[in-house]
């Protein structure tokens, strides 16, 4: 009798450690626009950097700086760049396994973007949390920023 309790009570440790396990592989530790605010890094338009942030611009010389952070909280965006404020909206429509992306509508004058974050890794095991917002219309940019912890 001694045998079968301490068999049940295996068993059910047994389950109890399984069901922990799922839980914990099915959260959801993807990275999302609100976990980080944005700081700039650069926009590119037709293969060619047109603007970068302060700490690139050695590496660009021919580009124009800027100064730009990118803020997201439930649903609403608030954009500065070079002193000039910009607010919009973001909504997810679509989650990748290790990113998410999302319809964003920043400026009036545009067409919807759409912006992917995720980390990018590099060569060297590092790795950085990414934002790239999409910009249509008749110049087309990519614009890249880097997520920071505020104090």
């Amino acid at each position: 009798m001694k045998r079968y309790k301490i068999l049940i009570v295996c068993m059910i440790l047994f389950a109890v450690t399984a069901l922990l396990l799922s839980v914990s592989a099915c959260t959801d530790d993807r990275i999302t626009i609100e976990d980080y605010s944005w700081r700039f890094d650069t926009a590119v338009s037709g293969g060619k950097v047109t603007f970068v942030s302060e700490g690139n611009a050695t590496a660009y010389p021919e580009a124009t700086v800027v100064d730009g952070v990118l803020r997201a909280k439930d649903g609403e965006l608030r954009a500065e760049f070079n002193g000039k404020v910009y607010s919009g909206t973001y909504s997810v429509f679509d989650r990748a396994p290790e990113a998410v992306n999302y319809n964003v509508k920043l400026f009036a004058d545009e067409q919807s973007e759409y912006a992917v974050v995720a980390f990018t890794e590099y060569s060297d095991g590092t790795a950085a949390p990414t934002l790239v917002l999409s910009l249509p219309g008749e110049d087309g940019y990519a614009v890249y920023f880097t997520g920071f912890k505020e104090q």
